[in-house]
């Protein structure tokens, strides 16, 4: 996730793949990930919000944890999706703390034809039905996932078509068989 801190392209990027490339440019940034220590992480965001010098924030969505207020930022980035749609919102939430006087831009990095699209496509699911149960309302069929939904995220349409097959001629050879 990258989020913006000056004017013209300051950057917070949630996710660490972009370390390398900050290097080769010679930006100055943060890195905030697991193996950060607790008192690093408090003079990291701290930095953040007050230095104009800091061009980016790389932050691991996961390990970011409560409490983190990056109002200096005025852009996010996704770069990978989580599967619990919850993280990605508190993850946003980060820029949109009390004090944040910026408009913030959101946006995700999502390949056609992969598991992230079918992963954000489960988020949005998984969105609707927590709407429908705050509203007490009644969660039509078409928010629940079914079993073929499950293993078309793990498999793609070639090794479906092949494991049915598969499954086919299993049913038919026990048919025949008896």
């Amino acid at each position: 996730m990258i989020v913006s801190l000056n004017p013209s392209l300051t950057l917070c990027v949630m996710h660490c793949y972009f370390q390398d490339y900050m290097n080769f440019r010679k930006f100055k940034y943060f890195r905030l990930d697991g193996s950060s220590a607790i008192s690093d992480r408090r003079d990291m965001v701290r930095n953040f919000q007050n230095r104009n010098d800091i061009f980016v924030f790389l932050l691991s969505t996961r390990a970011g944890g409560l409490g983190i207020n990056l109002t200096a930022a005025d852009t996010v980035i996704f770069y990978e999706i989580d599967w619990n749609p919850t993280q990605d919102q508190q993850a946003m939430d980060r820029t949109h703390r009390l004090g944040q006087t910026k408009e913030v831009t959101v946006y995700r990095l999502i390949c056609k034809d992969t598991i992230e699209e079918k992963i954000l496509q489960r988020a949005k699911q998984k969105n609707a039905v927590q709407e429908l149960v705050m509203k007490g309302k009644q969660v039509q069929d078409d928010h629940l996932m079914r079993q073929e939904d499950v293993v078309s995220l793990l498999l793609d349409d070639t090794q479906i078509a092949h494991k049915l097959k598969e499954i086919s001629m299993q049913v038919n050879y026990s048919l025949i068989s008896r």
